[in-house]
């Protein structure tokens, strides 16, 4: 259902890094805020399947898209800014877009479309153009398994207890999770910044003024000995 993502998704402007799930294309075409952007991960999974079912195409494309994935490392690692690993993405990455796509357009007429590798090189084709986007923009990652990583944390939650008791409570521990994640991505411990910024929020001498600080980020950038 595309309810969902519009309804969380609804104030969100600039790029939104999605797999092919259908319910999202309602957040983007003519007008909108918002710029898909492809996973390059969803996209690989399919050529894994293929590899694994014995088909060596499968093995080519997951080089060249390794090759994508070391150009990012090689960004990160020289600490490059925006601009710089964009010209980096043009110099090194734009070729490899460029053969892996002449592949997959060469190999579709001739390859079962209910193979794995068949429906690999349907899913990449189809959303080539949004695949394509970490070449528009240094921001834009090349997937989004930040994202997938932290919700896997709440799907196992989900199968573990099952229930939260009633809508509010539902809002309440997202509330609670969404803090919680944010400790995690940004390397902080949970407990000590949780110790800190409870009993702020219940003290009446802490001014609602400052109510951002209590924020993970902000909190993190904070000495420790003036929290």
């Amino acid at each position: 259902s595309s309810q969902g993502p519009q309804a969380v998704l609804a104030n969100f402007q600039g790029y939104l890094v999605v797999d092919g799930y259908k319910g999202y294309q309602a957040l983007f075409g003519h007008a909108s805020p918002r710029t898909e952007v492809g996973c390059w991960m969803h996209a690989r999974r399919g050529f894994e399947r293929a590899h694994l079912a014995g088909d060596a195409r499968g093995s080519t494309v997951l080089a060249l898209v390794q090759k994508l994935y070391a150009v990012e490392r090689q960004a990160t690692q020289a600490s490059l800014s925006c601009q710089a690993r964009l010209a980096l993405r043009l110099e090194k990455s734009a070729p490899v877009c460029l053969e892996l796509f002449g592949l997959l357009t060469d190999w579709a007429p001739h390859v079962p479309p209910k193979t794995p590798l068949g429906k690999a090189i349907a899913y990449a084709l189809h959303r080539s153009v949004p695949l394509g986007r970490f070449l528009e923009d240094g921001r834009v990652p090349l997937d989004n398994g930040e994202a997938e990583r932290l919700i896997k944390l709440i799907v196992l939650g989900r199968k573990n207890w099952l229930f939260l008791g009633s809508d509010a409570a539902g809002h309440r521990a997202a509330a609670v999770y969404s803090l919680v994640l944010s400790c995690y991505r940004l390397e902080m411990d949970p407990w000590a910044y949780f110790r800190d910024v409870l009993p702020k929020l219940g003290d009446t001498l802490f001014p609602a003024s400052r109510i951002a600080e209590l924020l993970p980020e902000a909190w993190a950038q904070q000495p420790a000995q003036q929290r």
